[in-house]
């Protein structure tokens, strides 16, 4: 009986230390809530990098073919600024950037914000040049600038759709997310087979074969043979990556593969990119290029637009194709011929050949 009892007291005993327990933390609950001091963990962002530097173009001789570089946008504030004060810094401000003053009046005449985009400037010096004049008629306090960047294209025109494509395909190696546990991510840059210099007689021989034959478009190709390194590709019409706007996004510029006196060729074109190890061949889905590939299978045809050929010397072996689809006059081999003599001369006063 008295085990019975001494069991009863001991299990009475826990039931009210269990709901001493539950009430003081009920209790330290209602304290903490009602007190604005309730215990938290601290949460804290991982800190991701703010800025993505995007890489380098490179040519084979390390020439740089698109790169990106700090600009300042400068703003214009309307709030506060008075007729007269507007009249002299849009006059100030014209002889530093490309609008007139009325351009300049007009935008911000125009302008639904008080924040009015003017221009950017690439170079510091002009920028502080600028900046001690607008601050020398005591109207710095109506123009701020923010640091942005700015992808330019070095080589304008030489190479753009080429340099277009490479930057669309391989956008995730120049251009990657950003990372964790740094400010500043950079991208990785890319060394291609192309020679600036190769480019530049490729060039002038598809405005030849424009100026003879008047065709929809020009192309010229020039890849080392020993190699299957692309070293130039032209179309033509040219267009400057500098200016957008007058970007044709429709694309000529690769040629994946083709075949010459029974062997099939696949050019290489990517040097080296960073550290990112070996990368898959450009890929080319463009419908305009195909009509680039079928002008090399028809290269031999009399009455086709295009020529291939092979220029050897004691170091170097060149595979050159040019050719013009839908050539509206002079239609034939000899205007491709004279052009071809141009790339050959330029090879050969370089000494490359």
């Amino acid at each position: 009986m008295s085990s019975s009892s001494q069991k009863s007291n001991i299990s009475s005993l826990l039931t009210l230390i269990s709901i001493l327990v539950i009430a003081a933390l009920l209790v330290l609950a209602f304290y903490d809530v009602f007190s604005g001091e309730m215990r938290a963990g601290k949460y804290m962002d991982p800190q991701v990098a703010s800025t993505v530097v995007e890489g380098t173009v490179y040519d084979r001789n390390g020439r740089i073919l698109a790169m990106e570089v700090p600009v300042y946008e400068l703003f214009i504030n309307l709030d506060g600024i008075d007729n007269t004060q507007l009249d002299m810094l849009a006059q100030t401000l014209s002889f530093y950037c490309s609008y007139n003053q009325k351009q300049i009046l007009n935008l911000c005449n125009q302008s639904e914000t008080l924040k009015v985009f003017i221009t950017s400037y690439e170079d510091e010096a002009y920028y502080q040049k600028m900046l001690a004049e607008v601050t020398s008629y005591g109207l710095n306090s109506f123009i701020y600038t923010d640091k942005a960047s700015k992808r330019i294209y070095p080589a304008q025109f030489h190479m753009a759709q080429l340099i277009l494509e490479v930057e669309n395909t391989y956008s995730d190696i120049l251009n990657p997310r950003p990372s964790y546990g740094d400010q500043i991510t950079y991208g990785s840059d890319i060394k291609l087979t192309t020679d600036l210099d190769i480019q530049y007689f490729s060039d002038l021989a598809v405005q030849k074969v424009y100026s003879l034959q008047n065709p929809q478009l020009a192309v010229c190709f020039i890849m080392d043979t020993k190699t299957s390194e692309l070293l130039s590709l032209s179309t033509y019409p040219f267009y400057d990556l500098n200016s957008q706007a007058t970007v044709d996004m429709n694309n000529y510029a690769y040629l994946k593969s083709f075949t010459f006196n029974g062997t099939e060729y696949s050019p290489v074109l990517i040097l080296s990119a960073g550290d990112t190890g070996d990368i898959e061949e450009l890929k080319n889905n463009h419908e305009d290029s195909t009509l680039i590939r079928e002008l090399f299978d028809s290269h031999n045809d009399e009455e086709t637009s295009s020529l291939i050929l092979n220029l050897s010397g004691p170091n170097s072996n060149y595979l050159v194709f040019i050719g013009s689809i839908e050539p509206g006059q002079n239609t034939g081999k000899e205007p491709l011929k004279e052009a071809a003599s141009i790339i050959e001369g330029g090879l050969v006063s370089q000494s490359k050949l």
